[in-house]
């Protein structure tokens, strides 16, 4: 009775295609989680670009709850930009499709059924999950690695730069929507705020008429 001849184990370290495979497979975990997810990652904490990102997360949103977890987001996002970028600029039809998948699924969360039907047009959803997102998934994934390995991804990615910048701005938007909600919170609670008591300009010139008037008596 014939056996089947097993696979023989490769010993000593990975090769440096697994390593990058596996490297690959944790990036796509990360496509659209949370950033309070992100941040019990700890797959790629030694990496310098994930380290220099935390340190501009801590400078420029020091508001962040989840700092690592919004770094690696921030990554993410800035990976996608520049891809985005990238396959825009080809001018193919093509490559025109993965952009859009790319900006509907990583930017506008919609599902693969709406991209299908709605972002690209087509009918066979099975299609677009097959060849569209596989390939806009390792695009992605494989300019996150780049960045996240970086000595300084800020000044390699426009696209997070982009990113960066997008996310300052939610920042301010949000602190000022906080501070007219306590303003409005506390007028209905105690009442408007103390009125001017210097009296009316009209009010002072009789004041002064009244003054002079007395004096040429």
């Amino acid at each position: 009775m014939s056996q089947n001849p097993q696979r023989p184990q490769r010993r000593g370290r990975p090769r440096r295609e697994d390593q990058l495979q596996d490297r690959l497979e944790h990036a796509l975990t990360l496509f659209r989680q949370e950033q309070s997810v992100l941040e019990r990652c700890h797959i790629f904490d030694e990496c310098q670009g994930a380290q220099r990102m935390l340190s501009s997360v801590v400078q420029r949103l020091p508001r962040a709850v989840y700092k690592k977890g919004t770094a690696l987001d921030l990554l993410i996002q800035g990976a996608a930009l520049d891809v985005m970028g990238d396959l825009y600029a080809t001018e193919r039809p093509r490559e025109d499709k993965v952009a859009r998948f790319i900006q509907a699924y990583f930017f506008e969360g919609r599902t693969i059924v709406d991209i299908t039907t709605q972002v690209l047009g087509l009918f066979d959803r099975s299609n677009v999950s097959n060849h569209y997102r596989v390939e806009a998934f390792d695009l992605v994934a494989r300019r996150f690695l780049t960045l996240v390995e970086h000595d300084d991804p800020l000044a390699d990615s426009a696209g997070l730069r982009e990113a960066l910048e997008r996310q300052e701005q939610r920042w301010d938007r949000a602190a000022r929507g906080v501070s007219d909600a306590w303003e409005q919170l506390s007028v209905r609670r105690y009442g408007p705020g103390p009125q001017p008591t210097s009296a009316p300009s009209s009010s002072r010139e009789e004041e002064d008429a009244a003054q002079e008037t007395d004096a040429r008596q």
